[in-house]
């Protein structure tokens, strides 16, 4: 399962006055809930390609039976290999959480 949450303003980084939907997900044994920052599914490679949520998503999808550890590695992993010696140009910040 998947659930994408995307802010209705994207204009400034503030939260005030901002509008939010409120979510009801039902969490199974194993899920994960990874949250991070656009310097992650915005960062461009050498042919100014976003590394995107396709090979965010597909990433996640072959390590659902992973750690949460294992998890982050592989999308570092997957993400350094996007970018090769593309200087980065935001941050990037990943939080997982795998419940048990």
């Amino acid at each position: 399962h998947s659930l994408r949450l995307e802010p209705r303003h994207r204009e400034s980084s503030y939260f005030h006055n901002r509008e939010y939907q409120a979510l009801k997900k039902d969490i199974s044994k194993n899920d994960f809930m990874v949250l991070y920052t656009d310097g992650l599914n915005e960062a461009v490679n050498e042919n100014q390609e976003m590394y995107g949520m396709h090979r965010l998503t597909e990433t996640i999808k072959k390590n659902t039976k992973k750690t949460a550890v294992h998890l982050l590695n592989s999308i570092t992993s997957s993400l350094e290999n996007f970018i090769k010696e593309k200087e980065k140009n935001d941050d990037t910040t990943i939080l997982i959480t795998k419940f048990l």
